[in-house]
């Protein structure tokens, strides 16, 4: 029997049939990776923590999931920059995080709109003005809001933090009201003695004390006071920074006022359980 070298032409065909061959066994036992199943995980909100989420994907992507962000708002504000915008530091888009654009570097969905309930059985988000979306994971993260409901008469005449829109809508009325109040000084109360309370009354303070300087408000300074019911400020916090904390404070003319918890507001005035009242503008 002749080898392959024996005839040109036939060792080439005999090659070509053996690998012919091998290639029918490779496909036939070889098979390739199953397709991966996508799985959804849908972010309900656009909070800090989906911020993070999100950012982590468009950095590292996983092709076998889906991201849906749904959310009311179209950015999302760093809560901890907020005592600067008020202070005047910075500008409403400067702390802000643009949810859509986010969305895009992350290869996710953006479904602009407000969950109003959850079917778990089915494992859909119900929507407000779209059909339901569904999910295989889920996170919701919507933030916190005062409750203002708590307190009777707050949320006529009390300014919440949070929305932060709302805030500033109100800060502008709020300027209005105080250049209106004439050589009197306009009184503001912060209820909350926690960090949160403090750097607000500090930054309401410098943001009034700076457009009176500037001449963009023409009003009297005005006074403030912050109402807690903690036996003092920053309870967590050490006793040197409690210190140096009620020192400012102290300078800048805030009043304190201890073991005070505001059971109803009123116009112009914050009532307190125990018996005591803070005035307000």
């Amino acid at each position: 029997m002749g080898s392959l070298n024996s005839n040109p032409a036939a060792g080439r065909a005999e090659k070509i049939r053996i690998a012919s061959w091998a290639h029918r066994q490779n496909t036939a036992f070889v098979s390739e990776d199953p397709p991966r199943k996508t799985r959804q995980l849908v972010l309900v909100g656009g909070g800090h923590s989906h911020v993070a989420v999100l950012r982590a994907f468009g950095m590292s992507p996983l092709p076998e999931a889906r991201i849906v962000l749904i959310s009311n708002h179209w950015d999302t504000p760093y809560s901890g920059m907020l005592p600067a915008l008020i202070a005047g530091h910075y500008s409403r888009d400067e702390i802000h995080v643009d949810l859509h654009r986010l969305c895009r570097y992350a290869g996710a969905d953006f479904c602009r709109d407000r969950m109003i309930g959850l079917d778990l059985k089915a494992r859909t988000v119900q929507l407000a003005n779209r059909p339901p979306v569904h999910f295989d994971i889920l996170s919701i993260n919507t933030g916190s809001t005062p409750k203002l409901d708590d307190v009777p008469g707050a949320a006529e005449h009390a300014l919440p933090v949070k929305p932060i829109d709302n805030l500033l809508a109100g800060l502008e009325a709020l300027e209005k009201r105080i250049a209106a109040h004439g050589t009197t000084p306009f009184r503001i109360v912060t209820v909350g003695g926690g960090a949160g309370g403090v750097e607000l009354t500090l930054s309401l303070h410098h943001r009034f004390l700076q457009l009176i300087q500037q001449g963009k408000l023409k009003a009297t300074p005005p006074e403030f006071e912050i109402i807690t019911a903690t036996p003092g400020l920053l309870a967590s916090h050490n006793a040197g920074v409690r210190r140096r904390l009620n020192k400012a404070l102290a300078r800048r003319g805030v009043k304190v006022r201890l073991n005070a918890r505001v059971r109803a507001v009123t116009r112009g005035e914050a009532h307190c359980e125990n018996g005591g009242g803070g005035g307000g503008g």
